[in-house]
């Protein structure tokens, strides 16, 4: 994996840090209306296994979980990235969903 500065890790861990936090309230509200949960409950579970699976990188925490969950998770953020991207590409630039890097 490239070396990632602490500024950036920082601005990752935030960024990763909102989304989970977005997806569990996402999934208890949706869950509280008696839909199904199963599509929040799985990018919500990606994004927690991903951000971990960072945090073990940069080596800052533990990291254990089973090779079906890995691939799991990793498939799930590979297709969530795919909407984003074709999100961006929708997104005005100066708009608050497209911010400098």
């Amino acid at each position: 994996m490239a070396t990632v500065d602490s500024t950036t890790r920082d601005l990752i861990r935030k960024s990763l840090g909102s989304t989970l936090h977005k997806l569990t309230k996402a999934s208890k509200s949706v869950g509280e209306k008696n839909k199904n949960t199963s599509l929040v409950n799985k990018r919500r579970d990606a994004i927690r296994i991903g951000l971990e699976s960072l945090e073990n990188e940069w080596g800052n925490k533990g990291f254990d979980y089973p090779a079906d969950m890995l691939i799991s998770a990793k498939d799930e953020l590979q297709r969530m990235l795919c909407s984003v991207e074709s999100h961006l590409m929708r997104v005005k630039e100066g708009s608050a969903q497209k911010t400098a890097q």
